[in-house]
């Protein structure tokens, strides 16, 4: 006779980090309602979300339904949310393995790779995460200020979609594209005196390589109707591809046509009607940033750059030159992507963490028994929201095959969480501070007005 182990007691799963990873993790963690699973929460801010909220473009609201999803998940009777609440400081991680069956960080990443190179310490050097975060209400960039009343001339280094998102911000009009959208009253104050006329992106490797999608590159392509612009791409860098075109994928073919179009018709046009552009640079290394005084900068040097295949199954890498050349700028961001930290107490908790890639090493989100990495913290910074859905519902059916496994009763921490004298926002806590944010930016004709300090939020929910 085969006997069918039951168990009468749920297992107690913590998450860290409460962005689109962890909160699709704990979504299939949860699906069936069935399974005797808990799950807990811990988000070191005083409201959730994460990138979906401090990072996605605020003319992009699409791209954050994922949160109905996650509020859903939040009413599972199975679930708990506690943010301010400071993994590491306030709890420890030898806290979390004691009293969960499986802890999972998902805490993404939030520092950026920065540029080492002569100058990138002034003031006119932002990075996109700092920018972004800025207009998007993060709380410890609210002093940013960047002088934007002053600047005529900004250079983004980088070519992905943030950069094309920072040069709809830094060229658009703010009425009709900003005023209505989340963006902070203090950005759009500041977008308002703004005297941004030119942005130029520049890219290391060639046109092909670019990191945008084609779906971006129109939607800024498109400004020119509201007045923005494309000064175009050099010739140069569309020419060669021209007798390939037959050879290139889907993808590629669309951009080159969408490139020649708009290059043909910036060629032939000898008067347009907008008052401010942005152009496309390629094949070009930032080498030192040059000053102009104490806020604003004067020029930017680059070293030019060949593109080298050796084989056609290598992948595309570059060489210097030799050659420099200088574009001016009054400012610089730098949109070269972002890596995740280790979190107080990570290694001496005894988990591994890879510091030159910035991201927690794993197989298959196993780090060590009973110790999970979930999204961009487990794999490096790379892929949209829907790419962190595919990772964090894999990981989460690692988690479960695991816990199939495990006998051991864990009894999780809110019990503790309660005792604390550290104010913790629960999800009802959450649900009023949205309320009052969506009644706010109602009365001013927008989407959303958020509160931009941790201590108003505090205040909001005694």
């Amino acid at each position: 006779m085969i006997r069918q182990f039951v168990r009468f007691y749920s297992q107690k799963v913590a998450i860290v980090g409460s962005g689109p990873a962890g909160f699709y993790t704990a979504l299939r963690l949860l699906k069936d309602p069935s399974q005797k699973i808990n799950v807990d929460i811990f988000e070191k801010l005083p409201v959730p979300y994460g990138l979906s909220r401090f990072g996605v473009a605020p003319d992009h609201p699409e791209v954050k339904e994922c949160q109905t999803r996650f509020e859903e998940v939040a009413h599972d009777k199975r679930f708990n949310f506690y943010g301010n609440v400071d993994i590491g400081k306030d709890v420890s991680i030898e806290m979390l393995k004691d009293n969960y069956n499986a802890v999972i960080f998902a805490y993404g990443c939030s520092e950026d790779n920065k540029l080492n190179i002569k100058g990138a310490d002034h003031k006119g050097v932002i990075s996109s995460r700092q920018f972004v975060g800025w207009y998007n209400g993060v709380f410890d960039l609210q002093d940013l200020n960047p002088p934007l009343e002053k600047a005529r001339r900004v250079v983004i280094i980088g070519n992905g979609n943030v950069a094309l998102d920072l040069t709809r911000v830094l060229l658009g009009p703010v009425d009709p594209l900003w005023k209505s959208t989340d963006i902070t009253a203090k950005a759009i104050s500041k977008l308002k005196e703004s005297k941004v006329e030119h942005v130029t992106i520049v890219g290391r490797r060639g046109l092909l390589q670019s990191a945008f999608t084609n779906k971006e590159l129109k939607e800024l392509i498109d400004m020119h109707s509201i007045g923005v612009g494309f000064k175009g791409v050099s010739e140069d860098h569309i020419a060669p591809f021209a007798p390939l075109a037959k050879n290139l994928g889907r993808v590629q073919k669309r951009r080159l046509d969408l490139l020649t179009k708009y290059f043909q018709k910036v060629k032939n046009s000898t008067k347009t009607a907008c008052t401010k552009e942005w152009e496309l640079q390629y094949l070009l290394s930032p080498k030192e940033i040059i000053a102009k005084d104490d806020q604003l900068l004067s020029k930017v040097v680059f070293e030019h750059n060949v593109l080298v295949q050796p084989d056609i199954d290598v992948p595309v890498s570059i060489e210097p030159t030799g050659e420099f050349t200088e574009l001016p700028a009054d400012l610089l961001i730098y949109s070269t992507g972002y890596k995740g930290s280790a979190i107080q107490g990570l290694i001496e908790a005894g988990i591994p963490f890879n510091e030159k890639k910035g991201y927690i090493p794993n197989k298959d989100g196993r780090v060590s028994p009973g110790i999970y990495a979930s999204g961009w913290i487990r794999r490096g910074a790379t892929g949209a929201i829907a790419s962190t859905m595919m990772d964090a519902f894999f990981v989460a059916e690692t988690v479960l095959s695991d816990l199939d496994n495990s006998s051991t009763e864990k009894h999780g921490l809110g019990h503790y969480i309660s005792k604390q004298n550290k104010p913790v926002v629960t999800w009802q806590d959450w649900e009023k501070i949205q309320q009052h944010e969506s009644e706010a930016g109602t009365s001013l004709g927008k989407t959303r007005e958020k509160l931009t300090t941790i201590d108003q939020v505090l205040e909001l929910i005694k």
